[in-house]
C-alpha cells in the first residue's frame, strides 16, 4: 500500500515522479514499482471504460491478486484508475 500511496502523490505523473525522486521524497517507491502499477491502473482503466474483452479482465484481476498485498490495495488502485 505505500507504494500505491506515494505513486498517488505523484499523482501517477512521471514527472512528478522523478522530481521527488531526485529530492528523495519517496522512501519505497522506486521506478519500477511506478512502472508496474503505471501499467495496472492503465488496464483498470481500459476495463472501467468498458474497452476490455472478458478474457482480458479475467488477465488483470489475476494479475492485480498477484501483485497486490491486500483487497484494500486492489481497491484503491481501482479507485486511482477511475479519477480521470
Amino acid at each position: 500500500m505505500h507504494h500505491l500511496l506515494e505513486y498517488e502523490a505523484c499523482n501517477g505523473s512521471l514527472n512528478d515522479f522523478n522530481r521527488a525522486f531526485k529530492h528523495k521524497r519517496f522512501l519505497h517507491l522506486s521506478i519500477d514499482h511506478f512502472y508496474v502499477i503505471n501499467r495496472l491502473v492503465q488496464k483498470v482503466r481500459l476495463i472501467e471504460k468498458g474497452l476490455a474483452s472478458e478474457a482480458f479482465k479475467h488477465a488483470v484481476d489475476e494479475e492485480l491478486e498477484s501483485t497486490c498485498d491486500t483487497a484494500e490495495t486492489i481497491a484503491r488502485m481501482r479507485s486511482i484508475a477511475i479519477q480521470d
